[in-house]
């Protein structure tokens, strides 16, 4: 059996919830691409990820990476989002701390993390090079620089990052989100989990103090984290709330928002009012 080339950052699983089934038993969603300004469909299966993302260094098996996130977390939470869906509710400790999991691995393992991690890393590197080697290192830093660093090398980073993330996720109290009737659907990202709002100043972390972490679980359901005990086990959204939660999710993504249709509610941000996706594309792309 050939080994998987094409590995997910957003798991397949997660993204069918925001997908259309066609005609083949295929999950097809609908992209965003808020580099490009661009709109296309695409199969779950063949987005939200890049060839060889969670590739590691092992010699004997360098796809053990890859095996360990769909095993150890995927697998769980995938079944954990599956009743949760069912339910609508996180009533179920082992369930939730499923999700959370998986959310802390979608956060850690990601193209967004790895733009932040690259900055800082070629910094140190160019201060080393160039206190050990003075001149002589520019042409070798010409040729690190010149290329993106190795999944291999990202690997290694990001597997202590999963850790802390989920312990912060789970010190919060988490409710349920349900839109209501004429509110439309939750949209996600290629970086789906969203501090919502905290008690100050951006930049924010999961520890900044009041931090409300926002996730979509489907295009029906999504779930909110905070601090102190909830009052309610599930909360349902108005049309302004939905569509403030869709815009904060637009602009926390890395590159790629997925949705099932266009018409899902999201800000306008020049009038503060509420726009169909379809007619807010229309503004960012003309």
């Amino acid at each position: 059996m050939s080994e998987p080339k094409f590995h997910h950052y957003v798991s397949n699983f997660y993204l069918k919830g925001f997908a259309a089934e066609d005609r083949n038993k295929k999950y097809r969603v609908q992209v965003f691409d808020k580099c490009e300004s661009k709109t296309f469909g695409a199969l779950t299966d063949k987005t939200g990820g890049a060839k060889y993302f969670n590739r590691s260094f092992s010699k004997t098996d360098p796809n053990n990476v890859e095996k360990f996130y769909s095993d150890a977390v995927e697998g769980p939470a995938g079944a954990a989002l599956k009743r949760v869906l069912q339910l609508k509710s996180l009533s179920s400790t082992n369930d939730l701390e499923s999700l959370l999991l998986f959310f802390a691995m979608t956060t850690a393992r990601n193209p967004k993390q790895r733009a932040m991690l690259e900055a800082p890393l070629r910094q140190v590197d160019s201060l080393l090079i160039r206190s050990a080697l003075g001149d002589d290192g520019n042409e070798i830093l010409e040729k690190r620089n010149s290329r993106d660093l190795f999944p291999e090398e990202h690997v290694g980073m990001e597997l202590p990052l999963i850790e802390p993330i989920f312990d912060s996720l789970c010190s919060k109290n988490w409710v349920i989100l349900e839109p209501d009737e004429d509110a439309g659907e939750f949209i996600t990202s290629d970086f789906p989990l969203q501090i919502a709002t905290a008690n100050v100043d951006r930049p924010w972390g999961f520890e900044s103090p009041g931090a409300t972490i926002f996730a979509p679980l489907s295009k029906d359901l999504a779930m909110l984290g905070q601090s102190g005990s909830p009052k309610v086990s599930k909360l349902t959204l108005d049309r302004t709330m939905v569509a403030s939660f869709n815009f904060g999710t637009l602009l926390d993504a890395y590159r790629n928002i997925f949705y099932r249709t266009d018409a899902f509610l999201i800000l306008d941000c020049d009038s503060a009012g509420v726009l169909e996706g379809r007619d807010f594309f229309r503004k960012c792309i003309g």
